[in-house]
């Protein structure tokens, strides 16, 4: 409809020109189906999952026999598959799989059923309880052993080492005190999870601290460790590198960290063990100062004479200087690792209870990440290791 003055009345023309407006998106050229990336998993890699989760389940003390289930390899691809198409919970997935069964197949997800072995779409619970079983038994062997592929491979070197901590929120509908859990208001809480302070959000965060250990070079992860969120990052270090530095030969030379980790005891740690210079933040802690600049400068004195008294001083890099910057700018990364797993694998999403269910949602969110850089290889896109995105249409 037109006026008389010449202007348009059209409320779909009106809506026409507002879209037109509007900025499209760039499609992505350069993607590849998720299935993709479950193919990555060859039948050696999910063999060597089953003996992983078997070896786990015979150091059970229950022996009760029951119905054999579904392969422990199908379980852990079904939750990988979850991850990575970033449902939200279990129950929408499950739904996803009953309209899409064709991944039943590719998933392996089959079991016997009146004497034959059919493809059947498992229960929410059946993986509710598959991650509390083997959280913090299995999980965190099976992320070992795709970080062992990568090392295989020569995509990790171990050169250049981080170490993170970040802290992800419990599934509660309200934090409880620790006076008031006798009050049988347990429901309401998740008994493995604490309060602890979250540094770059200023506030304290009821939920669990995820302690990872990163590849600087490729941003993958390489070490993680789930604790409650009132833990020290700093007294559990020695936990975290060690059951990394075991298992591979890594020649260390620089290894980075921020101020949590800022212990005489882990700089001792680095240089004599690892043989890596340390390129830690200076934390004032406990040191004599009226203002927080007093309190830093006398760190750095401490921290000098400290390095002296030990006959360490050649592996002293000063805080103030530009080769510290510059080499302290490279823990960047491990950062944008971290946030690789809260955005893309909803590593901070976590909607489950429990200390070992909450190890099982970090495993699953990083190990996502090691399956894309194994991905991107097999199709020769190295450049596109940390493409989460790249590979989940």
């Amino acid at each position: 409809m037109v006026r008389r003055d010449g202007y348009t009345n059209n409320g779909a023309e009106r809506k026409r020109k507002k879209k037109d407006k509007k900025v499209r998106k760039p499609v992505r050229r350069e993607s590849w189906p998720v299935r993709k990336v479950i193919e990555s998993v060859t039948e050696e890699d999910r063999a060597k999952t089953d003996q992983i989760f078997e070896n786990a389940r015979k150091k059970e003390i229950s022996s009760a026999k029951g119905r054999k289930g579904f392969p422990p390899h199908a379980l852990f691809l079904a939750l990988m598959l979850m991850y990575l198409k970033g449902f939200d919970s279990i129950e929408d997935f499950v739904k996803f799989l009953k309209k899409n069964r064709k991944w039943l197949k590719r998933l392996g997800l089959k079991r016997n059923s009146k004497g034959k072995q059919k493809y059947i779409v498992p229960d929410p619970s059946t993986f509710s309880k598959f991650m509390k079983r083997y959280g913090k038994e299995a999980f965190p062997k099976v992320f070992l052993y795709f970080v062992t592929i990568l090392v295989d491979r020569g995509v990790i070197k171990g050169k250049h080492l981080s170490i993170d901590a970040t802290i992800i929120k419990a599934w509660v509908k309200r934090a409880v005190k620790r006076s008031e859990r006798k009050r049988k208001r347990r429901k309401y809480n998740d008994p493995d999870a604490a309060w602890g302070y979250c540094a770059s959000k200023e506030i304290f965060i009821y939920g669990y601290k995820v302690h990872i250990l990163i590849d600087v070079d490729t941003v993958l992860p390489i070490g993680i460790l789930v604790t409650s969120a009132n833990r020290d990052e700093g007294k559990l270090f020695s936990n975290v590198v060690k059951i990394v530095l075991d298992r591979f030969d890594f020649d260390v030379k620089k290894f980075f960290a921020d101020a949590g980790y800022d212990y005489n005891w882990i700089r001792k740690m680095i240089i004599t063990e690892i043989k890596a210079t340390p390129y830690i933040d200076i934390n004032p802690r406990n040191c004599k100062g009226n203002t927080k600049e007093e309190k830093k400068e006398r760190r750095k004195k401490l921290l000098k004479k400290w390095y002296r008294r030990e006959f360490l001083f050649g592996y002293y890099v000063d805080p103030d200087s530009e080769e510290f910057d510059e080499e302290y700018d490279k823990r960047t990364f491990s950062e944008q690792g971290n946030s690789v797993g809260k955005g893309s694998l909803k590593l901070d999403n976590l909607k489950l209870k429990g200390i070992e269910r909450a190890t099982a949602h970090a495993c699953l969110s990083l190990t996502g990440m090691l399956l894309v850089a194994i991905t991107a290889e097999d199709v020769g896109r190295p450049d596109l290791r940390r493409c989460i995105k790249c590979f989940t249409t």
